[in-house]
């Protein structure tokens, strides 16, 4: 009974919204929202954001941008106008903000939810099934509505599937790989969904960024002693849920690493890259597990990156690298959108679609479980490094693509 309460409340609201819209709405408004995928802290999302605002407002968009948090999150984006913040949104079943929506919405003409790794629900399903509600509501408007670049995991929440395909045939499915438009079009039947890329392909670099400033005089120096410099991360997301496997995995890189500098016949740097400081999910303990055990590496070898920089500040750095290896797939756009090579860290399915775009092959990407062996990382990263002038091409083919497919998003 109670559920049967809620849906025919949901549906009063909805109905209610298209209602108003169609009396008072302003259909010539330049106005947009955007609605962030998660609280502030992520460089990904931070990716994302910063890409997308920017895009609008160059179309001569004004943006106002619904987020999670209080009302100072996400003062680094420099291209919105207004915030509005839902703080109670999930804790109070969001009724009261879905209300104040229906009056809200007529005052725009666009609606953007930020898709990235979160409508599967595989992290959060309750954040991701609100999310959803809010889009609902909006497309129920007829403004034209965009779920952006998003990707689906190997596994899924059925509710989120359920709400997903529950989407008004208006709504533009924007999906940022194709292995994911091959999930969501079997999930869902949603047979218009469009093969797009991930938004942070048209991140613009910031080497103005104070933070990364040490990191590119570093890099300088070491292409002045005609060095190799790599690009390293490594993250939590790669753990299998055991305690030790990230302490062994730190031990088998270094380990490589150290192995890597004394054999291959050029010599090489490491630049120890975190994209993820939030304190629940940061990179930054494992590399610098990862920065102590290298102390036996050649003098002035390895730099971490320790500070938080913008995500805009990321890809500066990454841009001067010669070759990246990470587990972050938003450093992983970075350095494609930089025409560099890769080779990656993988979990939950994420990075196979993402190296579909480029016509990459599988053997420049590397489980988890493989990676707990010196040799297999060794011979990982040697063959990156001898292949990366290869590597540089094929992604230089295929970019002026991607970045299209990026745009279309919009």
């Amino acid at each position: 009974m109670k559920n049967r309460i809620k849906i025919l409340v949901i549906a009063f609201i909805n109905y209610s919204t298209a209602f108003v819209y169609r009396i008072i709405g302003n259909r010539n408004s330049n106005r947009v929202l955007v609605v962030t995928p998660s609280w502030e802290g992520s460089l990904g999302d931070e990716a994302v954001l910063t890409a997308i605002t920017a895009r609008l407002a160059k179309e001569g968009k004004e943006v106002t941008l619904i987020h999670w948090g209080d009302s100072n999150e996400w003062n680094c984006l420099k291209y919105v106008s207004s915030k509005i913040s839902m703080t109670h949104f999930f804790q109070t079943g969001g009724w009261r903000d879905q209300l104040r929506l229906i009056f809200l919405l007529p005052r725009y003409n666009g609606f953007y939810l930020m898709g990235t790794d979160m409508l599967d629900g595989c992290y959060a399903d309750w954040l991701t099934l609100g999310m959803l509600r809010i889009t609902h509501q909006a497309a129920m408007t007829g403004m034209r509505t965009t779920l952006v670049g998003f990707s689906i995991n190997t596994w899924q929440n059925s509710n989120c599937i359920a709400a997903l395909k529950s989407m008004p045939s208006s709504v533009r499915f924007c999906v940022r790989d194709e292995v994911s438009l091959e999930r969501i079009k079997n999930l869902t039947g949603r047979t218009s969904a469009m093969l797009t890329a991930d938004m942070a392909f048209l991140l613009e670099p910031d080497s103005n960024d104070a933070v990364v400033s040490n990191a590119l005089e570093w890099i300088c120096i070491q292409h002045t002693n005609q060095r190799i410099v790599v690009g390293v991360n490594i993250n939590p997301q790669l753990s299998d849920g055991s305690e030790t496997f990230l302490d062994s995995l730190v031990t088998h890189l270094s380990d490589a690493m150290k192995q890597l500098q004394k054999t291959y016949n050029e010599p090489l740097s490491f630049l120890l890259l975190p994209h993820d400081f939030r304190s629940y999910n940061s990179d930054v303990m494992l590399l610098e597990s990862l920065f102590m055990k290298l102390e036996g590496l050649e003098t002035d070898s390895v730099y971490f990156l320790k500070n938080k920089p913008s995500a805009a500040g990321i890809k500066a750095v990454v841009q001067e690298l010669d070759v990246v290896m990470t587990g972050r797939m938003h450093i992983a756009i970075a350095t494609l959108g930089s025409q560099k090579p890769l080779g990656c860290l993988v979990y939950q399915g994420k990075f196979e679609g993402l190296f579909r775009h480029f016509k990459l092959s599988d053997q420049f990407l590397l489980q988890p479980g493989s990676a707990m062996n010196t040799n297999v990382l060794f011979e990982f990263l040697k063959n990156l490094l001898n292949h990366r002038s290869f590597l540089q091409q094929q992604i230089s083919d295929h970019w002026e693509d991607v970045k299209r497919r990026s745009a279309a998003n919009l």
